[in-house]
């Protein structure tokens, strides 16, 4: 991708590649801390438990690379430039049935599985700092890891993580499923009581103009099976405190985005199918709330959409004069082309002016 902005919106058809390249960001940018790579294969379903016992994580890496198939060649690398910088992860099969953390450190035996196999996955990541990382992996491309040997590992692994730790910029990504209850609640209670929850409040009333307060219940959470259950609002002319959960989608989403753009200060916010649950009327002030936001927090946006509604809302808040330094994007995904098609602003509003077709 070229002609990066402040906010860039990725289009293009169904399985085109756009999820995969917000998780390839994600990575990249956590500078390839494995337990992304994990939350990855999480959300993607395929992560599980070891068939007849609970003792082991599956992980099946296969999906990781293009065809779903491991060979002893097979290679995934993700680079970016920043700058005068280039950092580089790259997960590659290898020779080996043996642990690996970092190339200075003796390996790891993985003793504690019988497995057939000489072939391992190892994962590296080059940039201002090295790591290096293998797992043995069985034939049909399952990494089997023990709870016990998850424990052996987790100090040591952590040792190394802790080395980038400080380089690394803070990452907000919102799936297609939004933030969890747990999670929006964990972010609200880092605002309370500061500016920033003015600003959320402030911007569930682009949605609902009669909201005045939200808050989390702690006790409602602990006791409720829904997937909103513990955060309430308070409405103009009502004295009854409202479950979150019955004011829509929109509500929820603007609120998981609101909150992620506050706890990404100086990183980047990755936001799958921005538009979900949104009216098409509220996807412009969603986008005014997002650009300005981004800006006076120093936030890069990365976002996908399906929705000519919303690409042509992002051109109502595009300057149509600019076409050079962009501080908007549209990045249209095409599968099995190795660039993306850039958009300008001056390029957004014209295709929305002239109704032209640019998913």
């Amino acid at each position: 991708m070229t002609g990066l902005g402040r906010v860039n919106l990725l289009v293009g058809t169904n399985n085109s590649g756009k999820t995969s390249v917000l998780e390839a960001i994600n990575i990249l940018s956590a500078q390839g801390r494995l337990e992304i790579v994990w939350d990855t294969l999480t959300r993607r379903g395929e992560r599980g438990v070891s068939e007849g016992t609970r003792n082991r994580i599956e992980m099946d890496v296969r999906h990781l690379f293009f065809g779903h198939e491991l060979d002893q060649e097979v290679v995934l690398e993700i680079s970016g430039n920043n700058d005068t910088v280039i950092n580089t992860f790259t997960a590659k099969t290898i020779e080996g049935n043996s642990i690996l953390i970092d190339s200075p450190q003796p390996p790891v035996l993985f003793d504690d599985l019988d497995l057939e196999t000489s072939m391992a996955l190892e994962f590296q990541w080059k940039g201002n700092s090295d790591s290096q990382f293998a797992f043995p992996i069985t034939s049909d491309g399952v990494i089997l890891i023990s709870n016990d040997l998850i424990k052996k590992l987790a100090n040591e692994i952590l040792r190394n993580m802790r080395k980038r730790d400080e380089n690394i910029m803070p990452m907000r990504f919102i799936t297609t499923n939004a933030l969890s209850i747990n999670q929006i609640i964990a972010d609200f209670d880092k605002i309370v009581i500061t500016p920033e929850e003015d600003f959320v409040i402030q911007s569930l009333k682009t949605i609902e103009p009669n909201l005045e307060r939200i808050a989390p219940i702690s006790s409602e959470q602990k006791n409720s099976l829904a997937e909103r259950g513990g955060m309430v609002v308070k409405l103009a002319n009502n004295d009854q405190r409202i479950p979150i959960g019955s004011m829509g989608d929109g509500i929820w989403r603007i609120l998981g985005i609101a909150l992620s753009l506050v706890n990404a200060r100086g990183g980047i916010l990755l936001i799958d199918e921005i538009d979900t649950g949104l009216h098409y009327k509220a996807m412009e002030n969603m986008w005014r709330l997002v650009m300005e936001t981004a800006t006076r927090l120093d936030v890069q946006v990365f976002a996908t959409t399906h929705s000519r509604d919303c690409y042509e809302a992002l051109a109502a808040i595009s300057r149509p004069d600019v076409s050079v330094g962009s501080d908007i994007s549209i990045q249209r995904i095409e599968r099995g082309k190795e660039q993306a098609v850039s958009f300008t602003e001056q390029q957004i509003v014209m295709a929305a002016e002239s109704a032209l077709e640019i998913r």
